[in-house]
């Protein structure tokens, strides 16, 4: 990989190399460090991935999302920039279309779905029609179909909560970001992109964590979010459907108590800017 990457280096000769974590970028900083070519790394998340603790040795500077990264790396090349997210969540370009003025629940398993909240959901559907519109991303699993099976329990309905629980497999980054600017709470799961854009959007969320995360890294995120003030955190392992319906709906009768509670400095917006800024930085003064 580092002889390769020399070998591209040599005849591509970028000006910077960037990184964003994960073992392939290792031996690309390798052959940048070794081509004098200036080496900038980003850290999305609240800590820090092996490769980009090994590459912030010999890096030119370092990005990170959260100030919770900062003992990882040497402080003197740290720039917190925090995590960019989609212009899309910022200006959605229009209204997610809505007649209703009830208070709307997004429900999203990330672009993949997720069958544990698909689920839930279906087993808790007609209670939480009587008083949410329900606005559903369900992914297109082909092993669980449940995009399939909750189109028929919405069928199942009466026409009053029929037209209440809007699903989709997939929804464009420009429909996401008007749903969730529309929504009065996010169900979800808890994967760094998603904590950033609910942070961003200071969106109140009830945060599911995928257990199987890499070293608990989504269920770190969720409590960081929780401990902002914006969510609560369900176990997925002890979750049962009297529960979630329970916490959602206290959640959504004491909404308004849901807002950040600390300064926001600690994660900047504009932040594909502020790194695009880092990165200039560090070709000119090389």
């Amino acid at each position: 990989g580092f002889l390769r990457a020399v070998l591209i280096l040599k005849k591509f000769k970028p000006d910077v190399v960037v990184g964003f974590g994960g073992y392939v970028s290792v031996p690309v900083a390798l052959a940048a460090k070794a081509l004098r070519i200036p080496v900038v790394i980003h850290e999305q998340t609240l800590e820090a991935g092996g490769a980009n603790r090994f590459i912030s040795k010999f890096a030119d500077k370092i990005c990170i999302s959260f100030d919770t990264s900062l003992k990882y790396f040497p402080k003197e090349k740290v720039v917190l920039t925090g995590n960019p997210v989609g212009d899309t969540i910022h200006h959605p370009g229009k209204r997610f279309p809505l007649d209703s003025k009830d208070p709307v629940i997004y429900v999203t398993g990330g672009s993949q779905g997720s069958h544990f909240i698909n689920h839930l959901i279906s087993q808790t559907l007609a209670k939480l029609l009587d008083k949410y519109i329900l606005i559903h991303q369900t992914g297109d699993s082909r092993e669980f179909k449940d995009f399939d099976k909750l189109t028929i329990l919405k069928e199942g309905l009466n026409n009053g909560k029929r037209d209440r629980y809007i699903i989709s497999k997939f929804y464009s980054p420009y429909e996401v970001g008007a749903v969730m600017k529309r929504a009065d709470l996010v169900i979800s799961r808890a994967g760094i992109n998603t904590i950033s854009e609910l942070i961003v959007l200071e969106k109140p969320s009830y945060l599911i964590p995928l257990p199987i995360s890499q070293k608990d890294e989504q269920l770190k995120n969720a409590e960081f979010l929780k401990k902002l003030g914006l969510g609560e955190v369900g176990n997925q392992k002890s979750l049962t459907p009297d529960t979630f319906l329970r916490e959602v709906t206290w959640m959504m009768e004491n909404i308004v108590n849901y807002k950040i509670k600390h300064h926001k400095s600690h994660f900047p917006k504009n932040a594909a800017a502020k790194i695009v800024e880092v990165i200039y930085a560090a070709e000119t003064s090389n």
